[in-house]
Formats: C-alpha cells, sequence, structure tokens
C-alpha cells in the first residue's frame, strides 16, 4: 500500500479535535438539561423547550468519539433530571424525614441515573 504525501502528512500531525474544550461542552450541556425545566409548569416559558435540546443537538453536531458524545448526553439528562426533580426534595426531606446532604445526595444520584438514559441514547 502506497502513502501518498497528504496520507503521511495526516498520519505524522494529527489534526486536533475542532469545537469546544470537553469541560466546557459538559458545563453548557447541563446548563441545557438544567434550564429545559423552565420550560414546564409553573414556569411555563415555552420557547426554551426549543432552545434546550437545540443546544444539545449543536453540541453534539461536531464529529466527535463515542465517548465525547456519551458524556455531553449524559450531563444533559443529568441537568434535565436533578432540576426537573426538585419537588422529590420536599418529599425526601420533609415528609421522609432524611438529613438535607442526605436527601440532595440521593437525588444527584437519582439524576446521573436518569441522565444515563440521556447518554446512551443514539
Amino acid at each position: 500500500m502506497r502513502l501518498s504525501t497528504v496520507d503521511l502528512q495526516k498520519r505524522l500531525n494529527p489534526e486536533q479535535p475542532k469545537g469546544l474544550h470537553l469541560g466546557l461542552t459538559v458545563l453548557i450541556a447541563l446548563l441545557a438539561g438544567g434550564a429545559f425545566t423552565l420550560a414546564l409548569a409553573p414556569y411555563g416559558i415555552w420557547p426554551i423547550a426549543l432552545v434546550s435540546p437545540a443546544i444539545l443537538y449543536a453540541l453534539l453536531m461536531p464529529e466527535m468519539t463515542g465517548r465525547r458524545a456519551f458524556l455531553i448526553g449524559q450531563a444533559y439528562g443529568t441537568g434535565l433530571w436533578c432540576v426537573g426533580a426538585f419537588w422529590l426534595y420536599t418529599s425526601i426531606h420533609v415528609y421522609g424525614s432524611t438529613p438535607v446532604w442526605l436527601a440532595l445526595i440521593m437525588i444527584a444520584l437519582m439524576g446521573l441515573g436518569m441522565g444515563l438514559f440521556h447518554g446512551f441514547w443514539r
């Protein structure tokens, strides 16, 4: 198999992935997921229901690895479920007599678990 000069240059100098830094991308996805809940009752800011998934779509548009796509989807889902399930805090802490720190940990774990659905979505 012969390599052209262009192929050899690509192998020797692979291009850096284009786009935002992974940490910044994950943070934006987390915030976009959390913001989605503002489109629901009692806030009802319905345009956010269009903008938030569009942000996720824009973050997933560039060519990327499966790991990077998983992290972005996981962050979006975690933000959506942690903020969207704020009512669970009252149920767990007030009615369940669970300490504040434990109630917050339980909600965070639930958000991470439910975020897996977004992370593994194809």
